[in-house]
């Protein structure tokens, strides 16, 4: 199994785990904070692959959730802990989580929990081609000898490339076929 919810949590997925075909922002990902309902964001997950997830509202008003991930790798039991922030722009819901010797944030597209929280990754491709003709403000990530690696460095995103984003304007710009997907175990406090 490709260890891809080991890193707390739901929201960091393959992202951080290939750089090369991944796709961060200098700046977290959406127009505002969304004030986190803690009945609705606190709680206890499970994923697909057994492991459990646990979050915590930590500044509501900031958006600030704590996840911290649980999981049996290989006979060991790992424990995880990140914050992510959660943002909105129009009717979508961002994600952004800067790791600890991150220089840029991880994000991508959430919905609000109920039953379940869904999480799309970002397709690089995509993101690469906007950055190339100079649709979206970034670079893209190069080996040293000036090839492409796939990977993307977006500059903070305005509120138009947003729209453009939400709107389909540019297609597919998150993997919709294989969402993460965690079911709620029990609500938190």
């Amino acid at each position: 199994m490709m260890n891809k919810l080991m890193i707390p949590a739901v929201f960091l997925i393959c992202t951080l785990l290939c750089s090369c075909t991944s796709v961060t922002c200098k700046q977290p990902v959406g127009e505002k904070p969304v004030a986190l309902d803690k009945a609705k964001w606190n709680g206890s997950w499970t994923s697909a692959d057994g492991d459990v997830f646990y979050t915590r509202v930590k500044d509501s008003s900031t958006g600030l959730l704590e996840l911290v991930s649980v999981s049996v790798e290989d006979s060991e039991i790992r424990v995880e802990k990140a914050v992510v922030q959660i943002r909105q722009s129009a009717d979508w819901l961002w994600v952004s989580m800067k790791g600890e010797n991150d220089e840029n944030f991880s994000f991508g597209r959430v919905t609000e929990p109920g039953h379940e929280i869904i999480y799309w990754i970002p397709k690089a491709a995509p993101f690469a081609e906007r950055v190339r003709n100079g649709e979206l403000p970034g670079v893209l990530i190069k080996e040293s000898d000036g090839q492409e690696k796939g990977g993307v460095i977006l500059n903070a995103l305005a509120t138009e490339h947003l729209k453009a984003i939400e709107a389909g304007k540019w297609g597919e710009v998150f993997d919709w076929s294989q969402p993460v997907v965690l079911r709620r175990l029990k609500s938190g406090k």
